[in-house]
């Protein structure tokens, strides 16, 4: 009897400890720490071959994460870039380190400053459509957001705008 006990107990030992090995306990833990919000971008022409993408990072978990890239299929290629102030001049730069998320940390990505560029779109981004992106974080893996498309000249969502009501509602389904 006993040492059926013993076989049954090695047993489930070997099961347990084989299922935690198949685990990504890491990512799978972070990834639900990682919020983005008020993804947006702004309309283009036909003639535009570039656009850009912001939004809010919130890090609620207990380690630092960084942004380190961004996929679409949207443009030919899609980069971090930041816009820094350089000689009297402001020029774009690629942001080769990522974009680190401090712990209980929020980082904005807005015009004029961090944000995600689109090269080489291959459509036009038309008003109230969605732009499908995956974002790349060192510790939490992929995050997949669609960001709305916003006014050409809008400096982003606001409590008031239409857009910013579609907005939120398309965040809610998330």
């Amino acid at each position: 009897m006993i040492a059926i006990l013993v076989k049954s107990m090695v047993a489930l030992v070997i099961i347990l400890v084989s299922s935690l090995l198949t685990l990504d306990v890491g990512n799978a833990e972070q990834s639900t720490y990682i919020k983005i919000s008020q993804s947006w971008s702004r309309a283009t022409t036909s003639l535009q071959k570039t656009g850009a993408v912001f939004f809010k990072i919130k890090n609620d978990g207990t380690h630092s994460d960084r942004l380190i890239g961004v996929e679409t299929d949207i443009a030919n290629y899609s980069s971090l870039h930041e816009m820094i102030h350089e000689d009297g001049v402001m020029r774009m730069r690629s942001v080769e380190e990522g974009i680190k998320v401090l712990v209980n940390g929020e980082v904005v990505l807005a015009p004029g400053h961090k944000h995600i560029m689109l090269m080489g779109l291959k459509k036009q981004l038309i008003e109230n459509s969605n732009i499908p992106l995956t974002l790349i974080f060192e510790r939490s893996g992929e995050i997949d957001i669609l960001a709305i498309v916003l006014s050409a000249g809008s400096r982003g969502p606001t409590q008031s705008s239409t857009s910013e009501m579609k907005h939120k509602k398309h965040m809610m389904k998330k």
